[in-house]
């Protein structure tokens, strides 16, 4: 069910709330999808929406960070420049500069690799 939802998110109620019920139940990419609805939904500049927001980048980043770390990356980095003071800033630091090591070194090739 979730899958038709997400192929018209525009037409999800909820989709912040979509969004954790799809990342707690282990359906990252999924998740993401509906994490970057709600934040389609969020006014920017909305100092009331701030803590959502920030919340919501940080999710995507989480979601994706596996398989797409460039991207992962990227909404860490808006995170961490659009919100200096959230309470996720800090975690989203340090998950840049993991997404950031794992493009450069790319761990799953070093493993492969090793047959030592």
């Amino acid at each position: 069910m979730a899958e038709d939802l997400l192929k018209h998110p525009e037409q999800i109620d909820s989709p912040l709330e979509l969004g954790e019920i799809l990342f707690l139940s282990g359906h990252l990419p999924q998740a993401a999808v509906a994490y970057q609805e709600a934040l389609k939904r969020t006014e920017p500049n909305s100092v009331a929406l701030a803590k959502d927001r920030s919340w919501i980048l940080f999710q995507v980043g989480n979601c994706l960070r596996a398989d797409d770390p460039a991207t992962a990356a990227k909404m860490y980095r808006q995170l961490i420049s659009g919100y200096p003071h959230s309470q996720w800033t800090e975690a989203a630091k340090a998950q840049d500069q993991l997404a950031e090591w794992y493009q450069k070194d790319n761990p799953k090739t070093l493993i492969a690799g090793d047959n030592h």
